[in-house]
């Protein structure tokens, strides 16, 4: 059962929304997760890059979180403790975040779906708060471009459903595309 102050923020939230008229992204520009549809999201932010190596070079260094520094300004490390070599599902870890011209944050994620076949991993940040007020997913997967031997494209993508992910819609979004850039 929500808790009043609960209740009482989730009216606020969707006043708020429908005060300033936040609206969710259209449905085309929605990126699905494993856990959020196209149709229930309220916005994706996402990014992608053309990479000179195959799907299966990148695929290492993205799995290898210790290297995350090497190649990403804006997250620069993630930790899922002394089991890192063994990634698998409901593994919880800490990524840090490091927005333009702010100190870092750290936020816990959790694995929901790694694929050594498809180079395709999931996680979703773990608020606090249950999955039907806020949930935000990012996918990462490489794959080998056709045509195009000895180069693949990494592709990223963080999607959020729920009345919170409104404040995300408003406050994040704008933030979290260029982190996935950086």
């Amino acid at each position: 059962m929500p808790s009043l102050f609960l209740k009482v923020s989730l009216v606020l939230v969707v006043s708020l929304a429908l005060t300033i008229q936040i609206t969710p992204d259209a449905r085309e520009n929605i990126l699905p997760t494993p856990n959020v549809s196209t149709k229930e999201a309220v916005g994706t932010a996402g990014a992608k890059i053309k990479l000179h190596a195959t799907s299966e070079q990148v695929w290492r260094d993205l799995i290898d979180f210790g290297k995350y520094g090497e190649w990403s300004k804006r997250v620069p490390s993630v930790d899922f403790g002394e089991d890192k070599g063994k990634l698998k599902e409901g593994m919880v870890g800490v990524m840090t975040v490091v927005p333009p011209n702010a100190s870092p944050n750290t936020f816990p994620v959790e694995i929901i779906s790694i694929s050594q076949s498809t180079h395709t991993l999931v996680w979703k940040s773990l608020t606090g708060l249950p999955d039907w007020v806020i949930l935000s997913e990012r996918v990462q997967e490489v794959v080998d471009l056709p045509g195009q031997p000895g180069w693949s494209q990494y592709r990223t993508w963080d999607t959020w459903k729920g009345p919170f992910a409104y404040v995300m819609q408003w406050v994040f979004k704008k933030g979290i595309e260029e982190n996935l850039e950086g």
